[in-house]
């Protein structure tokens, strides 16, 4: 870690948040809505106490004396060019599921895979 000085955290998934449907939509709407820390539909579970990927980096970055550079984008310029001011690069890609659904393909959200092939090609 004495060589590291800097760290690169992307894309939007680093902060996303949990899914709290209040008990609302039970069998309606969103109900079968999951987020990335839970499945959705009846097996769903609201976390509690979360710590998203950017928080968790940056706080024991800032321990060690890393700083910590963000892209919260599936861009792939804005990835690349934080990629390149790091030492390490971290692309955090996540995907929902839920119950009465399917998804459409596997890919991750918000077309974090072409910006994980992007940054790995640095």
């Amino acid at each position: 870690t004495a060589s590291i000085k800097t760290i690169a955290v992307i894309g939007s998934a680093a902060v996303g948040e949990p899914y709290d449907p209040q008990g609302k939509d039970q069998g309606q709407n969103a109900w079968a809505m999951g987020d990335y820390y839970s499945g959705g539909g009846s097996g769903h579970v609201f976390a509690t106490g979360v710590v998203t990927p950017l928080d968790g980096i940056r706080r024991y970055a800032e321990r060690l004396g890393i700083k910590v550079v963000v892209s919260l984008s599936s861009d792939v310029a804005n990835a690349t060019e934080a990629a390149k001011k790091a030492d390490v690069a971290i692309v955090v890609g996540a995907t929902t599921a839920g119950e009465s659904w399917d998804r459409a393909s596997l890919n991750l959200d918000d077309n974090i895979d072409e910006t994980i092939e992007a940054v790995a090609k640095l």
